[in-house]
């Protein structure tokens, strides 16, 4: 500024001094959240909240808050005002209607003239940009706010501000919509209020998070849930929405699995409209249409049970009692629903319509669960139906749930008729349900409602005539923006049998609520168990006999009869539970074959039966003893080693089978080790869902499998009547699969499965080491080997030696954010055994790297993607070490990358002797352009020829700098008959090595040229002369000294023939003066200062280990 004004003068000095104040300034003062459109929109109820993002506390005295662009500020603020670090201070127009709007005690300024900030800001940004500025004019926060175009919306019934999200409390990073939320109550400090109706809105005045929610995740103690779906109709009436349904769906199914998704419940008002005119350019049966499409995700994964709401009958709101639910909506959509194909429903009032209908299955603790789903409003005759149905006697026991539109309010009262009027014909409202229902038939424990407007929450509980207490829970959304921002609840059953834990999620934000109202357990009849639990009750720190340790409880938290032997009776029914804990250690020896129903090794679940008997266990099994674990009607069939926080230990040493048909895990919210030694162990070889394999699994999991001997089958094998997956590092857990310990025969230690092997999945950690003597088998297309299957999710194969042989496709990185990496340094991997399945490296957004070095051996089959267009973030590389390795593909495929972001590399690095070529030899489907260096459609978009040839396509990466002599390398060995596909890339620039172009910074000491036509004529080849070595280290001990000039004094002369080590410094073949002078020039250097650009890499091996040691330190402390 001071240049302006000597340039140009002092009429100048004003023009400066205003864009001096007008910069904005890197302040701790932040806009933090803006109310521009509350739902009454009086411009009195707008306000805006600033932040101290600083240390230290703040004189805002003669400060202001504006719109820059059109000069529009309010009054100073009065001296004196100050705002502490990490404090709020609402600005608003009107203390008294702020207070009436959101309640006392808040730390607010009135200020005058209040700019009217536009509810629609996307028609005028000068108006939209609005600023906070010092006492000396100094703007240092500035936000330029918009509804949608990447910023929340203000679409709702109700009103919302928008806040930062507390990861982004910054001046810079609260510039960008990305980073804004709609407030909706329960998270992040946002309520609800209500004036009278005349404004309801969602906001936080006056409160700042700081602090990021962690991730929405399953609770370690919980056995299994539900998910609840509120009111679906705006998300299908409005276009914009629909995809925030498809991502409550897609998250159902991502995370069936992890939380144990049993069944979904869906609320009613499908749709906002049955049948007739459209709605909002929206057709009825395009509503319908898109609320089965986004539902259909669910079929053959989860059972569905829906209801139908007011909006689902009639006209416009139902005039009457027809409705279209039963033309989309069909019980044989989903065979986990269609009775004939053994799904949970049982039965309907009226055949073929599901409006009344009830629902029957045993949840995986042994729960019978019961569940109605009645119309909107039902009718007497509905209700007695009901009633004759949960009153049958074989359902005394079963835990019964109401599912229907409209039950309870958000003032936790009974809904009732007088509060809304329709045409159709009526029926029971609330109270009646109560009274008429579920009060008098003796099981309901449970009911689920929306359809209500207010804060759209709501819960009661009553005791019904049996004594029971029937929770009452209502959750709405559709009054929110977004068509209700993607909230549902999601209900746990925790181990304890009783305890039902309530959550509110979003898979829309990721977020979830926090408030009382929104995140709460309930407690349900506890579990009857008519087969006896069995606690370890032996502390003694001494290995003792199985029959001689167990006792059971005496239903009060006491020692009931001990020892009680699992093979004793009354306990050997062939379901008893055992449950080891107590840091105690249990023996199985001999030669007999025994079936028990579970068993939990090291676990928090012994405490329920006898107080004080949680903790960690060990259980060995000698000698030829057989283990059945048996999933039947009466028993789970689980076999979990470590949970809740505990440590367990299984060492099967045993040459006998261990036959687990229930979920087998070791690692499971604990500590879980199981050492193999001998034997046979099979794992969910049995009908039914969730019995896979799991080696660590859910927060706090850490599970290590160590295969030394023997043959683990999941599923049974191939030949078993299963298929399951085997999943190593799983919700967020660290796991590893160690096959062979390297001291037995060849493949004494195999793994055999005809299913999918899963290193790494929601965000968990998972490892396969594979050594001399293990064999990793996977049969059958069916089979594949994903390592870094989705977001956040890391996996790894360090192959040292052994086989692994592959059917079905290998994914390295197989998602967006997830990490894969597969080395091979000894051995033989073999994928696509079979002549099909791809090989992914870098899939869908996925970062992946294969790496041979050493004597690996790894052969692909079929054709190899490096890069997959998926998803625009994909990075791949395959890496290529020393000259001994040996890598062979089918066909080399390229993906479209360049604008896309597609990174794919290969990186060749030489040794003394070289680099080992990529063989191509041609199997796969596609019919030409078999080695593609660049996609054909990239090949045609390629630009300029000769130096300036530019085009995307797989980036060279070279080190030769191990290798000196002048050769001819090859590095792609074409045994088709096609010429190379397109040319290599440099990097990322764009930039392609042409025929013949000159390699710079390959460490090589001379030239490197690259054909795509040397070998026999289609082969990729690097064309290398050596320049001189001029390296006086005769001795090869790093630093160049007297000891090389010794080196150097008893050779000198020889004329030819002379080597490094005799004192040949510049590679001459003689030793003479010339090498004398480099010894001079370089005394006293070191290898590192002579060679800065060759440091070599650490090995594959160390790098990855170094890897998961860093994900165990962070997450668990040993």
């Amino acid at each position: 500024m001071i240049s302006i004004y000597l340039k140009f003068g002092v009429r100048y000095l004003a023009l400066a001094l205003s864009l001096c104040l007008l910069a904005p300034a890197s302040g701790s003062i932040i806009l933090s959240e803006i109310m521009y459109e509350p739902q009454n929109g009086s411009a009195n109820r707008e306000w805006v909240e600033l932040f101290n993002t600083g240390s230290s506390s703040i004189d805002l005295s003669g400060w202001q808050f504006g719109k820059p662009q059109v000069n529009a500020w309010t009054s100073a603020f009065p001296t004196g005002t100050t705002l502490g670090a990490g404090q709020a201070l609402v600005l608003t127009p009107s203390a008294s209607t702020f207070d009436s709007d959101w309640g006392t005690g808040k730390n607010r300024l009135q200020v005058s003239s209040f700019p009217a900030l536009p509810n629609d800001p996307n028609t005028n940004v000068n108006n939209a940009t609005i600023a906070i500025r010092n006492n000396l004019g100094v703007v240092q926060d500035t936000v330029v706010y918009r509804d949608g175009s990447g910023w929340p919306t203000t679409s709702g019934n109700d009103g919302n501000s928008i806040y930062v999200l507390p990861q982004y409390l910054s001046s810079t990073a609260n510039d960008s919509g990305a980073n804004w939320r709609p407030s909706s109550q329960g998270v992040y400090g946002a309520y609800w209020r209500g004036s009278g109706g005349d404004s309801e809105n969602h906001a936080s005045p006056g409160y700042v998070a700081t602090t990021a929610q962690p991730k929405f995740a399953p609770s370690p103690d919980a056995v299994w849930s539900m998910v609840v779906v509120p009111d679906t109709q705006n998300y299908v009436a409005r276009p914009n929405d629909t995809y925030i349904l498809q991502k409550q769906m897609d998250w159902i199914v991502d995370n069936k699995e992890a939380f144990n998704i049993q069944v979904v419940l869906q609320e009613g008002d499908i749709v906002n409209r049955n049948s007739g005119t459209a709605t909002n350019g929206v057709t009825a049966v395009q509503q319908w249409q898109a609320a089965r499409d986004a539902f259909s995700t669910l079929n053959g994964v989860v059972p569905y049970i829906m209801a139908t709401g007011n909006h689902d009958y009639g006209f416009v709101n139902s005039e009457t009692r027809d409705t279209k639910f039963n033309t989309y909506f069909k019980a044989t959509d989903n065979p986990l629903v269609d009775p004939t194909q053994g799904g949970i429903l049982k039965g309907t009032m009226v055949p073929g319509e599901l409006q009344n209908a009830y629902y029957e299955f045993t949840a995986p603790d042994g729960r019978d669960m019961l569940i109605f789903s009645l119309e909107f409003w039902p009718r007497d005759n509905v209700v007695d139906w009901a009633k004759s149905i949960a009153q049958q006697p074989q359902y005394a026991d079963s835990t019964a749930v109401l599912l229907t539109h409209s039950l309870i309010n958000s003032g936790d009262g009974y809904w009732g008729t007088t509060d809304e009027s329709y045409l159709m014909e009526g029926g029971n409202d609330g109270s009646d349900l109560w009274n008429k229902l579920l009060k008098v038939s003796g099981n309901f424990e449970m009911t689920f409602n929306g359809h209500i407007g207010g804060d759209q929450v709501g819960y009661r509980v009553n005791k019904s005539n049996a004594g029971d207490d029937v929770h009452q829970m209502l959750i709405n959304s559709q009054f929110e923006t977004n068509a209700g921002n993607g909230w549902m609840r999601v209900l746990e059953f925790l181990a304890d049998g009783e305890t039902v834990r309530v959550s509110t999620y979003s898979p829309h934000f990721d977020l979830y609520r926090t408030n009382a109202a929104n995140q709460f357990e309930i407690t349900i009849s506890p579990l009857t168990n008519p087969e006896y639990a069995l606690v370890w009750n032996n502390n003694s720190g001494v290995a003792t006999a199985i029959t001689d340790g167990f006792a059971t409880g005496n239903g009060s938290g006491g020692v009931g009869v001990s020892p009680a032997s699992p093979w004793a009776s009354p306990y050997n029914t062939g379901t008893q539970e055992l449950v080891l804990g107590y840091n105690g250690i249990a023996t199985f020896t001999g030669n007999g074959s025994r079936t028990i129903g579970s068993i939990r090794v090291g676990t928090d679940q012994a405490d329920a039966i006898i107080a004080g008997r949680n903790g960690n266990g060990t259980f060995n099994a000698n000698a030829n003893v057989n283990l059945t674990v048996a999933s039947t009607a009466d028993s789970s069939g689980d076999f979990i080693v470590g949970e809740g926080g505990y440590a367990g230990v299984v060492n099967w040493n045993s040459n006998g089978t261990l036959d687990a048909q229930g979920k087998f895990r070791v690692g499971q919210g604990g500590v879980g080790t199981f050492n193999q030694n001998s034997g046979v162990v099979s794992s969910g070889a049995s009908t039914g869902t969730l019995k896979y394999l799991a080696i660590g699994v859910n927060s706090g999991g850490d599970g290590e499998y160590n295969l030394n001997g023997g043959t683990l089958r999941p599923g049974g094998g191939p030949t078993g009547p299963a298929d399951r997956q085997l999943i190593v590092g799983d919700v967020t857990a660290i796991g590893v699969l160690n096959i062979g310990n390297g001291v037995g025969a060849a493949n004494s230690a195999l793994v055999e499965t005809d299913d999918d092997v899963i290193l790494g999945r929601g965000g968990g950690a998972g490892a396969i080491t594979v050594a001399a003597d293990g064999k990793l088998a996977m049969v059958g297309n069916g089979a594949a080997l994903v390592v870094g299957a989705d977001a956040g999710s890391f996996g790894m194969v360090i192959q040292s030696g052994g086989a692994v042989s592959i059917d079905g496709e290998l994914q390295i990185g197989a998602d967006l954010g997830a990490v894969g990496k597969y080395t091979v340094s000894g051995g033989s991997t073999v994928s696509a055994a079979d002549g099909a399945g791809a090989l992914l490296i870098g899939r869908s957004g996925g970062e992946g790297t294969l790496r041979v070095e050493g004597a690996g051996n790894f052969r692909h089959q079929a054709e190899a993607f490096i890069g997959n267009v998926s998803n625009s973030a994909a990075r791949a590389r395959l890496e290529i070490i020393g000259s001994q390795a040996h890598v062979q593909f089918g066909q080399l495929e390229n993906a479209v990358g360049g604008e896309a972001g597609v990174s794919e590399a290969i990186k060749w690095q030489a040794d003394a002797g070289g680099v080992a070529s990529l063989v191509i030899d041609g199997n796969g489907f596609l019919a030409a352009n078999k080695v593609q260096l660049q996609d054909p459609l990239e090949v045609a978009a390629n630009t300029g020829t000769g130096v300036s040839l530019s085009g995307d396509g797989i980036a060279l990466e070279l080190d030769l700098s191990a290798f000196t002599m002048s050769a001819t390398l090859m590095l792609i060995d074409n045994r088709t008959t096609e010429a190379i596909t397109g040319f290599f890339e440099r990097g990322d620039s764009l930039d392609l090595y042409e025929e013949g172009a000159a390699m710079l910074g390959t460490g090589f000491n001379g030239t490197v040229h690259i054909s795509y036509v040397g070998g026999t004529g289609n082969d990729v080849v690097l064309n290398l002369v050596a320049g001189s070595l001029n390296n006086a280290d005769f001795n090869a001990d790093g630093i160049v000294d007297g000891a090389d000039f010794l080196q150097w004094q008893r050779n000198a002369g020889l004329a030819t023939g002379a080597q490094l080590g005799q004192g040949d410094a510049n590679g001459d073949g003689a030793v003479d003066a010339a090498d004398l002078a480099v010894w001079k020039e370089t005394f006293g250097t070191t290898a590192s200062t002579r060679n800065a650009g060759a440091v070599p890499e650490p090995t594959a091996v160390c790098l990855l280990l170094s890897s998961l040691a860093a994900v165990a330190a962070i997450r668990r402390k040993r």
